[in-house]
């Protein structure tokens, strides 16, 4: 099923670049869900294994008004973080302003990729294009280490602007639009960081996904140094319409 989801997603934006391997990868032994790191402040991180969006405000509240949420409730910085990866739960968990950014993050998410490809993923596509709409600029990111799956994506002013994912089970890579300056980076030089081979990611995993994160907004595993600062950093917890 994951992997359906995050297949759908990059297919539903119209994804330029195809690239198909005569080899798969997978593994078989899944790792706990949430992953509780410990920190010096005590602010777990997030971003393992579940899927996020960044929305460039300097205000929550508006965002929540935005998304139509329901059943909104605050909660410490930590319970809260560990209800989102509860997909039964429903519930995201929406973080207050970090460098510029409201985060919205959550298992459920992943239920915005669509079931059927042909509904073209409207509500993952048209969620995040209003959003860029509204607020200027919408990213989404995604992961999940154990079949090497990984995602980013952002819209500005309604638009897509860029997208890359890999499946690296099915060894198969797809982007669209032209690569940013920090995926530039990565990908260039006689001994690049990121590389692609005949539609297997190579080098790419779950910590590219949060290094794309960094450059672009917000790196959801340093939200503990992001946070130092404050004395009880709390999220809401809500349901999205």
């Amino acid at each position: 099923m994951q992997l359906n989801w995050f297949q759908k997603l990059i297919c539903g934006l119209g994804a330029s670049k195809r690239l198909h391997s005569r080899e798969s990868r997978t593994t078989t032994t899944e790792p706990p869900l949430f992953d509780q790191n410990p920190t010096a402040h005590g602010y777990d991180p997030f971003g393992y294994k579940t899927a996020w969006i960044a929305v460039k405000s300097g205000d929550p509240s508006s965002v929540m008004e935005f998304l139509n949420v329901t059943n909104s409730r605050a909660a410490d910085w930590n319970s809260g973080i560990e209800e989102s990866y509860d997909r039964s739960s429903r519930l995201v968990a929406i973080t207050p302003v970090m460098k510029g950014w409201v985060l919205v993050t959550g298992q459920v998410l992943m239920e915005w990729l669509g079931s059927d490809r042909r509904d073209d993923l409207h509500q993952a596509k048209g969620t995040l294009s209003s959003l860029s709409e509204r607020f200027g600029e919408a990213q989404f990111f995604a992961t999940f280490r154990v079949t090497e799956t990984h995602l980013w994506a952002c819209w500005r002013n309604g638009a897509l602007q860029r997208s890359f994912y890999c499946d690296g089970s099915r060894g198969e890579s797809i982007e669209s639009g032209d690569r940013t300056e920090f995926e530039a980076l990565q990908f260039s030089g006689d001994d690049p960081a990121w590389t692609i081979e005949d539609g297997l990611a190579l080098g790419i995993d779950e910590e590219s996904v949060m290094e794309v994160a960094g450059a672009w907004s917000v790196n959801p595993q340093e939200v503990d140094t992001i946070l130092s600062h404050e004395e009880s950093a709390k999220v809401t917890l809500c349901n999205l319409a």
